[in-house]
């Protein structure tokens, strides 16, 4: 009996070989063979544990979304992820959908993103509607000259169709039924080829809360069922408790008094879903900084050139704590701050203490929310 089925197995796979020759002869582009899997690639971030949780950063070829409440460090954590793929690749390129128009230059500079990099898209004013945002932006993918393109954010997507209505109409089904049509078209264009790794498409979405049977409600994102479907992973990013965040420094207060605030906060990164690990349901935790975002050896160098911590003249950076007050040339300075963690965590604590005091001159006019003991 084992022998004739053998016989029937190598039979079948024959079989089916030779009708996949037939296949291909007819149709020479066609994608079907045993084992037709592109091996995923990822666009690393510089955060080590991040890379960990996620099996690499982020994948390209797939559709992802980072969500949460308001001023989590959502667009911020993209937007270093972005300006470290950018100083190790020098043709690294992004294209970043700002439907919110929200995207800030000086903040965009501080974070170390090249702006002549990055393909920023806001709406046509003579065709102010997603569909036609989301076209455009797909025939710049088929070129294949972008790595990432980012959705921000998928509350400010408008179908054409809810553009024409009241706001007083209902149109609750018309981004979810725009959104599946989307998603099966752009699905061919980013995924990976056997001469391209693809593009990665992440969506920055906030969460709400709607009615359920508990009393907490339910957390979702705007998109119904076809932006759950189609992500093939998806952050959850929430701030943690004081405890777990930057430690208190003591700062001048403008009556001139000592004063304590806290620089920061703990931000946790959740995998809420996951097609591309077993992880789903597992969390890190970043230290996210006001004023140079979140916390790693490449966002410290950043924020001491962008907060101007490290003075510079010409070629020359200027600091007591440097060698001899000086070193000449970027890419030296961050080789030093890179391999001299006293020097580097040092100058951190001044630029965290400077931050801190602009931070406090912000409170009164609500620009910032943080906690003071």
């Amino acid at each position: 009996m084992q022998q004739d089925k053998d016989k029937f197995d190598k039979d079948k796979r024959k079989i089916l070989e030779k009708a996949l020759n037939k296949l291909t002869d007819k149709n020479p582009g066609i994608s079907l063979g045993f084992g037709n899997i592109e091996i995923t690639q990822y666009i690393a971030t510089q955060f080590p544990t991040l890379n960990a949780l996620t099996g690499g950063g982020i994948p390209r070829g797939k559709f992802g979304a980072v969500v949460g409440p308001s001023q989590v460090g959502k667009s911020t954590g993209l937007e270093q992820i972005i300006a470290y793929n950018q100083e190790i690749d020098k043709n690294f390129t992004v294209l970043w959908t700002d439907a919110e128009d929200s995207l800030d230059l000086n903040w965009l500079a501080t974070l170390g993103v090249d702006i002549d990099r990055i393909l920023v898209q806001k709406y046509d004013p003579n065709r102010p509607f997603m569909e036609a945002l989301l076209e455009d932006a797909l025939e710049l993918v088929k070129t294949r000259g972008i790595d990432l393109w980012v959705v921000d954010s998928i509350s400010a997507l408008e179908p054409k169709e809810d553009s024409d209505k009241t706001i007083e109409q209902n149109v609750m089904m018309t981004l979810p039924r725009k959104l599946g049509q989307f998603f099966r078209k752009a699905v061919k264009t980013i995924s990976p080829k056997p001469d391209w790794s693809g593009c990665a498409v992440v969506f920055i979405g906030q969460v709400y809360s709607v009615p359920s049977t508990t009393s907490a409600g339910i957390e979702e994102v705007r998109g119904g069922n076809a932006f759950k479907h189609w992500m093939h992973w998806r952050w959850k990013i929430r701030r943690g408790n004081k405890d777990e965040g930057p430690e208190e420094i003591t700062i001048q207060l403008p009556d001139g008094r000592p004063g304590k605030i806290r620089p920061g906060f703990a931000q946790h990164i959740k995998i809420d879903k996951t097609k591309m690990n077993p992880k789903e349901g597992q969390e890190i935790i970043l230290q996210f900084m006001l004023g140079r975002g979140l916390d790693s050896v490449n966002s410290q160098i950043t924020g001491l050139l962008g907060n101007e911590i490290i003075e510079r003249n010409g070629a020359m950076y200027m600091h007591d704590l440097l060698p001899n007050g000086k070193i000449r040339g970027r890419d030296t300075l961050i080789e030093f701050l890179r391999t001299h963690n006293d020097v580097r965590n040092e100058l951190t604590k001044q630029m965290d203490k400077v931050l801190a005091e602009r931070t406090f001159a912000q409170i009164e006019s609500q620009e910032l929310k943080i906690e003071i003991e």
